[in-house]
């Protein structure tokens, strides 16, 4: 009795729906949809298209093209997008304009002005910024407050998966940002110290300490200075002599200018 009766409804359906008429009405079906679709597109364009009445009511008294106060000509500019209506924007959602002294626009009113503005608004594409390598930071912080000091082991390498020292698709994340942050302190800090740079200092001296008593034949007072000599003894060794006098107050390099001239 089963087999009996799918088998009749296998005949009824063939017999009262033919398969042709079946996809005929399947095709129909998505055409009209497909022509609903667009068409419900298109209403959604021209209605977010469409100015909004308020913009005559509430701006076009002092920025329609015959006066155009403070160059903004809202008529033209709402005519022809896309447009920069940041400055417009602004001045509406904080509500510098209209004036307090003139007619002011509801909520729902204000709210589809700004709406429209957003809209139309010109697409603004910014480039995603490379993120530079710990070498080059410093270089460049180094160049801008004159120093030399090379802090780039401070900094993460940014190799990624690559064997460079940095990969520009990386963009830069927030511990890397508050390492460079630390750095960038460090290196203020040696070029503008917070106690001022020490006073500058000079010394001039007459007098020399050489390395050994016995030495002293290879000095003598001359003229205004010292007659000096480099001594170099049978091994091999130098005995350089030294300026006497001079006590740095900070370990590091100091500027030596010498007064001398050739004797004999």
């Amino acid at each position: 009795m089963r087999a009996i009766s799918m088998s009749t409804q296998s005949a009824f359906f063939s017999s009262t729906y033919p398969r042709g008429l079946i996809t005929r009405l399947c095709g129909l079906a998505w055409m009209v949809w497909m022509l609903w679709e667009g068409a419900h597109k298109m209403l959604q364009g021209a209605e977010g298209n469409q100015v909004p009445e308020a913009f005559q009511t509430f701006c076009m008294d002092c920025h329609d093209s015959d006066t155009a106060k403070g160059n903004l000509d809202l008529e033209q500019a709402l005519k022809h997008p896309p447009l920069d209506a940041s400055l417009a924007f602004e001045q509406l959602i904080t509500g510098g304009m209209p004036p307090a002294e003139k007619p002011q626009p509801g909520p729902m009113e204000r709210h589809q002005m700004l709406t429209h503005l957003a809209n139309r608004q010109t697409q603004m594409n910014l480039p995603s910024s490379r993120r530079l390598s710990r070498q080059e930071f410093i270089h460049s912080v180094n160049d801008l407050l004159g120093l030399d000091w090379n802090l780039s082991e401070a900094l993460p390498t940014g190799k990624g998966t690559f064997l460079f020292d940095s990969d520009r698709r990386i963009l830069p994340t927030e511990p890397w940002m508050a390492a460079v942050f630390h750095v960038t302190d460090r290196l203020l800090n040696r070029a503008f110290p917070s106690k001022g740079f020490p006073a500058e200092q000079r010394w001039v001296t007459q007098r020399l300490r050489h390395s050994h008593d016995s030495y002293d034949i290879y000095t003598r007072p001359t003229e205004e200075g010292i007659l000096f000599s480099w001594t170099r003894a049978n091994n091999g060794n130098s005995y350089s002599f030294f300026y006497d006098d001079f006590e740095p107050p900070l370990s590091g390099w100091y500027e030596i200018q010498v007064e001398a001239k050739k004797q004999g």
